[in-house]
């Protein structure tokens, strides 16, 4: 009985002992972190060629073969636009997506065609 109260004797201290460690290592890094963390944007570090922009311009121009409705749409199917493309006249359209947005998709007389999103300037004509 005396070996079993003193094993439950130590491990109620070893236990107690590590919480208390624990506690001061948070409260360690609680101090760090106020002297480290920037309370506004002028106070952060950032390398002077970081773009702080979460959106792009795209510049589309398209052709269409006949009279006939074009939607641009993204990957989820939110509609950017839609617009009326008349036979072989050159529309031209900026959109505003996420920089994150990699592709959209142009749906034109049942077409589905997607455009990577690799420039500023693109421009498709239907076939």
């Amino acid at each position: 009985m005396k070996k079993l109260f003193a094993i439950a004797f130590m491990i109620t201290l070893l236990g107690t002992s590590c919480k208390k460690d624990l506690l001061d290592r948070y409260e360690d890094s609680k101090v760090a972190d106020k002297h480290t963390a920037a309370t506004s944007t002028s106070e952060l570090k950032v390398d002077q060629k970081f773009d702080w922009k979460t959106t792009q311009e795209v510049n589309l121009n398209l052709t269409g073969y006949a009279n006939s409705q074009v939607m641009i749409i993204t990957p989820s199917g939110e509609i950017l636009e839609k617009s009326m493309l008349k036979t072989n006249e050159l529309y031209k359209t900026t959109i505003s997506v996420p920089t994150t947005q990699k592709n959209i998709f142009l749906l034109y007389m049942g077409q589905k065609i997607s455009i990577d999103l690799t420039s500023e300037n693109i421009s498709y004509q239907f076939n």
